[in-house]
């Protein structure tokens, strides 16, 4: 099942803007999964993430300000093909974010 996390409604197509957005979007779904799982939003998360070109854009550029949102203490980049796959034990759901199917997965830190 995938999630599509809505852009809230100030989001613009405009290219910075637009990427700000997504950044949102990526840590509402982890806010959400963290929500899901009962973990405390104070409480420090490992992060599993597909690596696919939206992620790798939105980390590149946002990757201190997701994980201080979100209290994480590691993020992987899940490269199925590379790897370097999601971890079977942990919670993860699929996410529609910059129009890309994303898999999130988390756990305590």
């Amino acid at each position: 099942m995938t999630t599509t996390v809505e852009p809230t409604p100030t989001d613009t197509d405009d290219g910075a803007a637009n990427m700000e957005s997504q950044a949102q979007q990526l840590v509402q779904a982890i806010q959400q999964l963290r929500s899901e799982q009962g973990i405390a939003e104070t409480e420090e998360i490992a992060i599993y993430v597909t690596n696919t070109q939206v992620v790798r854009s939105l980390l590149k550029q946002y990757s201190e300000q997701i994980e201080a949102q979100t209290h994480t203490a590691d993020l992987v980049q899940v490269t199925v093909d590379g790897g370097i796959p999601m971890p079977e034990v942990i919670a993860h759901a699929d996410f529609e974010i910059g129009g890309e199917t994303v898999t999130i997965g988390i756990s305590r830190a």
